[in-house]
C-alpha cells in the first residue's frame, strides 16, 4: 500500500512526465502531420485518412517518447523535492534515498509492462494498418489526383482527363493506356466516367461510358 510519501513523491514526477509525454507526441504528430497532408492532399475523405493515420502513429512515437518522458519526469520531479529542501527534511526523518526510490521503482514497472505491449503488440499491428492504408491512397486514388489535361500515372496506367468535376468524382473524355508488360497493352478512349466507392473497401470501381477498348 502506498503511503502518503510514495504518493507525493509520484505526485511531482508524474506532473511532469505528463506534461512531457503529452508536448513529444504534439510535436512528433506535428511534424508527420505535414507530410501526411502532402501525400492525401486531394484524395477522398483526405481529412478521415489523416487522423486514421495520425491514430495509427501514436503507438510508434510512444515508443520513443515514453522513456524520455520518465526521465523528464524523474529528473524535474526530484529536482523540485531537493531544490524545496523536502528532500533534506525527509532524510533528516530517517527516510533514505531507497525508501523514495520505491514509488519510482513501481512506476518503472508499470511503464515496462506498458512499453512490453507497445512493442510486442500494439505496433506492429498499428504499422501494418499504417501501410497498408498509405499503399491504397498513393497506389489506388490517382484518379482522385488527376489534373483536366495532364498525363497522370498510376502503376503501369496512363491516363488523361478532358474534363473533371471533383464534387462528384466524374469525368468527360477519358483517354487510358495500360502497359501489361509481356502481355501486351491495350488502349482505353470513353466520353463520359465516373469513380464508384464501394461499401466496406477502399478501392473505388471506375466505370467508364461509351467507350471503345484497342488491344
Amino acid at each position: 500500500m502506498l503511503t502518503i510519501i510514495d504518493r507525493y513523491v509520484l505526485r511531482q514526477v508524474l506532473l511532469p512526465l505528463g506534461a512531457s509525454l503529452a508536448i513529444g507526441l504534439l510535436m512528433l504528430l506535428a511534424e508527420r502531420l505535414v507530410r501526411l497532408l502532402d501525400t492525401t492532399l486531394g484524395k477522398n475523405n483526405s481529412f478521415g485518412a489523416v487522423f486514421e493515420l495520425l491514430a495509427y502513429l501514436v503507438p510508434h512515437y510512444l515508443g520513443t517518447a515514453v522513456p524520455a518522458a520518465l526521465f523528464i519526469g524523474l529528473l524535474f520531479g526530484f529536482s523540485k523535492i531537493s531544490r524545496s529542501n523536502e528532500l533534506d527534511a525527509m532524510l533528516a526523518a530517517g527516510i533514505g534515498l531507497h525508501r523514495l526510490a520505491w514509488p519510482v521503482f513501481l512506476l518503472a514497472m508499470v511503464f515496462s509492462m506498458a512499453s512490453l505491449a507497445i512493442f510486442g503488440w500494439l505496433q506492429p499491428i498499428t504499422r501494418y494498418a499504417y501501410r497498408s492504408v498509405i499503399f491504397d491512397i498513393v497506389s489506388v486514388d490517382a484518379f482522385y489526383l488527376a489534373e483536366e489535361g495532364v498525363f497522370m500515372q498510376s502503376g503501369s496506367r496512363t491516363f488523361i482527363l478532358d474534363e473533371l468535376d471533383r464534387s462528384n468524382s466524374t469525368f468527360k473524355r477519358i483517354f487510358l493506356f495500360d502497359n501489361q508488360g509481356a502481355n501486351g497493352a491495350e488502349t482505353l478512349t470513353a466520353s463520359n466516367g465516373v469513380l464508384i466507392p464501394v461499401p466496406g473497401q477502399t478501392r473505388p470501381v471506375l466505370r467508364l461510358n461509351n467507350g471503345h477498348r484497342l488491344l
